[in-house]
C-alpha cells in the first residue's frame, strides 16, 4: 500500500462524513471526532461536533491534522483553523488543503497481526470461550489460529478481544461466521451490523494497515 498525493476534491466527501481531528499533529493519541458540515468552494471546509460529542479547545491559526477513513482507503491532511463560530452552533472553518496524502486499500488486502482473542460458537455451545489469536485481518474477515476446536464451517461465532487504536483501548465483541477450516486455523467472515462496533473494528484494521503493525494488548 503506497501513498498517493491527491486533491481534497478527489475525496468526494458527502456532508455528514465523519472526520478524525488531531489538535496536536505530533500526538496521534489525542483525537476527536467531528463531521463535515459544508464547503466554501476553493477556500475552506466547515466541520462541527457530533451530537452529544466533545471537541477540543482550538485557536484561530492553529495547525491541525485531519484523518478520514473511507472504503477505498485512508486520507490524511494538514490544515489551519481559519475561524471559529459558536452561534447558533459550533462551526470550525478549516483551510482547504492544497494536497492530501492518501493510502489506497486494495480489495481483500490482509495485514498480519497477532491479536489475542476469545471466541464463542453461537450455534454450538460446546465450543465456548475458545482461546486463540487473530493472525491476519482484512475489512471482510480474517484468519484465526485457535488453541482448541472451534466448530464447523457455517457456524456463527462471536469474537471478543481488547483492541487499541492510537492508545485508546476498547473491549470489542464482533459477530462472524466460519468460512474455512484447516487444522487449528479457521477463516472467518465478519457479519457484524452494529455501526459502533464496525467503526472500532475498521479503525483497528486501518491503523494496522497504515503502520504495518498492530497495537495489541497481550
Amino acid at each position: 500500500m503506497t501513498d498517493e498525493a491527491i486533491t481534497f476534491d478527489d475525496l468526494a466527501l458527502n456532508f455528514g462524513q465523519q472526520l478524525m481531528l488531531h489538535p496536536n499533529p505530533a500526538d496521534k493519541t489525542i483525537v476527536f471526532t467531528c463531521v463535515l458540515a459544508g464547503y466554501l468552494i476553493g477556500e475552506s471546509l466547515m466541520v462541527t461536533v457530533e451530537p452529544n460529542g466533545v471537541f477540543p479547545r482550538l485557536e484561530e491559526g492553529q495547525r491541525v491534522a485531519v484523518r478520514v477513513f473511507l472504503d477505498s482507503g485512508v486520507a490524511l491532511f494538514m490544515t489551519t483553523v481559519l475561524f471559529i463560530g459558536e452561534v447558533p452552533t459550533l462551526l470550525i472553518y478549516l483551510d482547504l488543503p492544497a494536497q492530501v496524502k492518501f493510502k489506497r486499500l486494495r480489495a481483500a488486502k490482509r495485514v498480519v497481526v497477532a491479536q489475542p482473542i476469545l471466541i464463542n460458537n453461537i450455534d454450538n455451545t460446546a465450543f465456548m470461550g475458545v482461546a486463540g489469536k487473530l493472525m491476519d485481518v482484512s475489512t471482510g474477515g480474517g484468519r484465526v489460529q485457535m488453541f482448541d476446536q472451534l466448530g464447523d464451517i457455517g457456524d456463527a461465532v462471536e469474537l471478543k478481544g481488547k483492541f487499541q487504536i492510537h492508545g485508546i483501548t476498547r473491549l470489542l465483541t464482533v459477530r462472524a461466521c466460519i468460512r474455512k477450516k484447516e487444522d487449528d486455523d479457521y477463516g472467518i467472515q465478519f457479519v457484524e451490523d452494529d455501526e459502533d462496533k464496525l467503526i472500532i473494528l475498521m479503525g483497528f484494521i486501518f491503523n494496522a494497515m497504515l503502520t504495518g503493525e498492530v497495537d495489541a494488548i497481550r
